[in-house]
């Protein structure tokens, strides 16, 4: 049995790191008497998946979770049971149950979608992105722990809109090599380079608030909320 949840990550809870995330739902299943399921071997780990990581930082309005369940347990029941043992900023809105063939949510997100909004803005965001959306491409060079990688970050928003003068949306691939939505939004400030190959992602503004509004499937070309697989 696998149950699918949604839950959100506000507040001072955007700062607990992925990892302590899985901490705290590993403790929390506990607490809250939750039947998960545990993988085989000497050392028995609830088997549970996270869709994808979450920038530190950056809010999540719809996280998406996957459980393996050792007995049934309602789903109504989950949520609330989950929301009396979790601290502030962490909270379940619904869930259901699916198929225990299918892929869980770390092998179906394929995008995701984030609202920044720049803050102290002196000039309007309106003209660079302008730009940023006119352009086939902008190639970027994005530090990795070892190198240093040619990557186009353009081709890697799907989508894209301004919601205000110093607030956008977008939908960034995260099939593969991705960037973070902070080095995206920097990209779209500056607009596309006047060279290819010059901008480097080692000076992103901290002066942005973030938010993951959802995570998305990619289901022949279309873009799907995870929970509504």
């Amino acid at each position: 049995m696998r149950l699918r949840s949604v839950f959100s990550k506000t507040g001072e809870a955007r700062y607990i790191s992925h990892l302590d995330l899985q901490r705290t739902f590993e403790r929390a299943f506990r607490r809250a008497e939750i039947p998960v399921a545990f993988s085989q071997g000497f050392n028995p780990k609830p088997r549970f998946s996270l869709a994808s990581a979450l920038m530190l930082g950056a809010n999540g309005e719809n996280e998406v979770m996957d459980v393996h369940l050792a007995d049934s347990i309602d789903p109504e029941e989950f949520v609330s049971r989950m929301n009396n043992v979790l601290s502030e900023g962490l909270r379940f809105h619904k869930a259901k149950m699916v198929a225990d063939s299918g892929k869980d949510v770390q092998a179906l997100a394929s995008a995701a979608r984030y609202r920044v909004r720049f803050r102290d803005l002196t000039e309007s965001i309106i003209g660079p992105a302008t730009d940023f959306v006119g352009a086939r491409s902008i190639m970027v060079k994005k530090k990795t722990k070892d190198a240093i990688r040619d990557i186009d970050a353009r081709k890697l928003v799907i989508a894209f809109r301004m919601l205000s003068d110093n607030e956008i949306e977008f939908l960034l691939d995260i099939s593969g090599p991705t960037m973070k939505p902070t080095e995206v939004a920097a990209v779209v400030q500056k607009g596309g380079p006047e060279e290819p190959d010059e901008q480097v992602l080692d000076d992103v503004p901290a002066l942005m608030e973030v938010t993951r509004t959802d995570i998305l499937a990619n289901v022949h070309d279309h873009y799907v909320p995870l929970f509504e697989l």
